[in-house]
């Protein structure tokens, strides 16, 4: 009986001192990796664009044929920064050319866009603007120009952005510019192709 004795308290011991070990031995568990700091969420952009037109305008001249303008070639240089997740400001100076010599029109506006600011592959947009233009008309043999005026501009658009790298997409755009005088309204559509560099956060 004395052997079973001797025998238990030496198990017992075994045992004590393999949880002690245990216990002491360095954890492998790995801990989990830190979060990473950021939403990645959209904030601002700038992009240039190229652009093609089309304006229509009613004949001041009763039952004369409707005046229409194509500025085939064009360009764009806007902005935008965000208020929250979908509404933002942005704004834009662009010039359009005629085949006309030396016919152009320097336009400007600002107003809301909205688009999500996710990062994802397709962000579509639309905006609301309001704004001017300057119709730098055709010059005379000396040199002046022949026409010279100033409009209201309201425009409706959208487009989409995609993403070609983690800051680059490339934007295609469409818009309804109406160009307000203090006459007939020009009524034009203009569509534009280009690249944005985004900013996030």
């Amino acid at each position: 009986m004395a052997a079973s004795v001797v025998s238990g308290l030496a198990l017992t011991c075994v045992m004590a001192s393999s949880a002690a070990a245990q216990a002491q031995a360095p954890s492998t568990t790995k801990a989990p990796a830190p979060v990473a700091t950021g939403s990645g969420e959209l904030t601002s952009d700038i992009a240039i664009t190229y652009s093609y037109s089309k304006f229509t305008q009613k004949n001041p001249i009763s039952g004369g044929p409707d005046i229409k303008t194509t500025y085939h070639s064009g360009w764009q240089l806007s902005a935008g920064t965000r208020f929250n997740h979908a509404i933002g400001i942005y704004g834009e100076l662009g010039q359009t050319f005629t085949n006309a010599p030396s016919k152009s029109v320097l336009s400007y506006a600002g107003g809301i866009r909205f688009q999500t600011n996710r990062r994802e592959k397709f962000r579509p947009f639309a905006n609301i603007l309001l704004g001017g233009a300057n119709d730098q008309g055709p010059t005379n043999p000396q040199g002046a120009k022949v026409a010279h005026n100033h409009f209201t501009v309201m425009e409706f658009g959208g487009g989409v952005d995609y993403a070609l790298t983690s800051h680059i997409a490339a934007r295609v755009q469409g818009s309804a510019p109406l160009y307000l005088f203090f006459g007939p309204v020009s009524k034009g559509g203009r569509f534009q192709i280009g690249m944005v560099y985004t900013f996030f956060k």
